[in-house]
C-alpha cells in the first residue's frame, strides 16, 4: 500500500546550501533540548551551533530564518554529544552540553557561552591514551551519565571532575586468543547508540557488532539482556536506538538497512515488528524520533528519514506483529536526512537536517568546446535530475509554504524542462537549507 503524502509547512530552516561556502556545514546529527526551545547541530565542520527557536516565530505564516545563538568550536572531530535532562533555556546555569572528541577528554560546556565547565577522562593505561567515546547519554536524573567506547560501557558522576568513572564495563577482553572468551556475554565492538528508558534507569546500548545490551539498576549492575538484530535485510551496526513513550518497548536501527525493528522488552529480545521502507542503504548515521500522540504514551508513531530525502511514518507500530510500511510521508531534503526529531513540547513541529554534499556537474564536450558555457552531467542513476527536481520544488514550497511530495514532481520537472529549453549553463543546484524545521 502506497504512504500517504502528507503537507508540510516549512516553518524554519538554517544555514543555506551554497556550493562555495567556506563552512563545512554538512550536518551529522542534531537533537532538541528539554524544554524545546534550543536545538544543537554537529557539523562536519568541528562545530557545535545552538539555535534559538521561538514558536511564535515558527507559527507565523513565513518560513522563520534561525541563526546559531551560540558556535562552540572543536580542535577534532565530535563523536557523540547529549543534552543535561535538565535543561531550562531561561536558566543559563542548566544549559549544559556534554560531548567527546577524538582522543580526548570528554567536556562539559554552557551552551550560552561556550565555556567549559568540567572534563572527565576514560583513560587507557595500556596505550597510554584517552579512549574514544562514540555515544553519551544522561541518565534521567542528570547526576550521572553513561559513555559508550570500543569494549566497555562507562558511568560518570557529573559531580566528580577529572575524575575516573564511577562504574566501568568491560563487554570484551582487550585480546581474543583463538578458540578463547567464546561467552556469549561478550560484546565486541563500539558502542554506537545509547538509550535511557524514560521510566527507570535501565539503559540500552547498541554496537557496531548488531548486538544490544541492556543494563539495570543505572549502569551499576551486570548485563541484564543481550540479544543479536534480527532483520531480513541486515544492516552494519547499531546506530540508534530510541524507548517507546510507555517504556515497554524498544526501537532499533542500523547502518545500510531498509528497517527499524522493534523489540517488546517485557520479553528480553523478543522481535515484535519490524517497520520496513526507512531506505537508510549508506554509512552515514540515519536518526529517528518518536512522536508521541497522548500523555500515556500508548498511541505513537516513528518519523525516519531516508538516504533519498523522504522522510516517512509509521502509526501505532506496536499495535501488530510483522512487517509494517510507513503510513505517510513527504519529502525535506534532496540528500540523507541524518536527523529527524520531534520537538518535545511542540510535537507538530519537526526539525530534519542533511548530512549529504552536492556538487554542480559539468558537461566536459560543452566544456571543451566553449570554456563559458556548458550543462550539467546526470548521472547513470539520475541523480543530478533529481537533485534538480527537488531544489525546483523547493522554491515553490518557500512561495506557497507548503510541500506536497504529491506536487513536487509534477511542478519540478516543468520547471527544469523550461530552464533547461531557455539557457543551458553550468551553475549549482538552487539554494537548499541544511536544517528545516516543519509543521505538520
Amino acid at each position: 500500500m502506497a504512504a500517504r503524502q502528507i503537507t508540510a509547512r516549512l516553518a524554519g530552516f538554517g544555514v543555506p546550501y551554497t556550493v562555495d561556502t567556506h563552512e563545512d556545514y554538512v550536518q551529522r546529527d542534531a537533537a532538541f533540548s528539554r524544554d524545546g526551545a534550543c536545538l544543537v547541530t554537529n557539523s562536519a565542520d568541528k562545530r557545535l551551533r545552538v539555535f534559538s527557536l521561538s514558536h511564535d516565530d515558527l507559527a507565523e505564516g513565513n518560513p522563520h530564518a534561525l541563526e546559531p545563538q551560540t558556535t562552540i568550536d572543536s580542535p577534532e572531530q565530535i563523536n557523540a554529544y547529549a543534552l543535561w535532562p535538565q535543561w531550562e533555556s531561561s536558566a543559563g546555569n542548566t544549559t549544559y552540553l556534554l560531548h567527546s572528541v577524538l582522543h580526548q577528554p570528554m567536556r562539559l560546556v554552557n551552551a550560552v557561552d561556550g565555556s567549559v565547565l568540567a572534563r572527565y577522562p576514560l583513560y587507557d593505561a595500556y596505550q597510554e591514551e584517552y579512549r574514544n567515546v562514540m555515544s553519551l547519554a544522561f541518565l534521567n536524573n542528570g547526576a550521572q551519565f553513561i559513555a559508550g567506547a570500543r569494549h566497555r560501557l562507562a558511568l560518570f558522576d557529573i559531580t566528580r571532575y577529572n575524575d575516573a568513572p564511577i562504574v566501568e564495563h568491560v563487554t570484551a577482553p582487550p585480546r581474543r586468543p583463538r578458540g578463547m572468551y567464546k561467552d556469549a556475554r561478550h560484546i565486541r565492538g563500539e558502542f554506537l547508540a545509547l538509550a535511557v528508558s524514560p521510566f527507570s534507569d535501565l539503559y540500552a546500548a547498541g554496537t557496531e557488532t548488531r548486538k544490544i545490551a541492556l543494563y539495570d539498576p543505572a549502569g551499576r549492575g551486570e548485563c541484564a539482556a543481550l540479544f543479536s538484530l534480527q532483520t531480513s535485510s541486515p544492516g552494519t551496526g547499531v546506530t540508534s536506538l530510541a524507548w517507546s513513550p510507555c517504556g515497554r518497548y524498544l526501537y532499533a536501527a542500523e547502518r545500510n538497512s531498509d528497517a527499524i525493528t522493534v523489540y517488546d522488552i517485557r520479553v528480553a529480545g523478543c522481535r515484535l515488528a519490524v517497520l520496513r521502507g526507512r531506505r537508510a542503504f549508506t554509512n552515514q548515521r540515519l536518526g529517528f524520533s518518536v512522536l508521541p500522540h497522548d500523555e500515556a504514551g500508548q498511541d505513537h508513531s516513528i518519523i525516519a528519514g531516508g538516504a533519498d530525502g523522504v522522510v516517512r511514518v509509521w502509526n501505532n507500530p506496536t499495535s501488530g506483529e510483522g512487517v509494517l510500511d510507513p503510513s505517510a510521508e513527504w519529502r525535506a531534503h534532496d540528500g540523507a536526512v541524518a536527523s529527524t526529531l520531534v520537538n518535545p513540547v511542540a510535537p507538530s513541529y519537526i526539525a530534519t537536517s542533511t548530512g549529504e554534499r552536492h556538487f554542480p556537474s559539468y558537461d566536459s564536450d560543452s566544456n571543451s568546446s566553449d570554456p563559458d558555457s556548458g550543462s550539467s552531467d546526470s548521472d547513470s542513476d539520475g541523480t543530478d535530475s533529481e537533485n534538480s527536481d527537488a531544489h525546483s520544488a523547493h522554491n515553490d514550497a518557500d512561495a506557497n509554504n507548503d510541500v506536497d511530495a504529491d506536487s513536487i514532481d509534477v511542478e519540478a520537472n516543468s520547471n527544469n524542462s523550461h530552464t533547461s529549453a531557455s539557457k543551458q549553463s553550468s551553475t549549482p543546484p538552487a539554494p537548499d537549507h541544511w536544517l528545516k524545521v516543519w509543521n505538520i
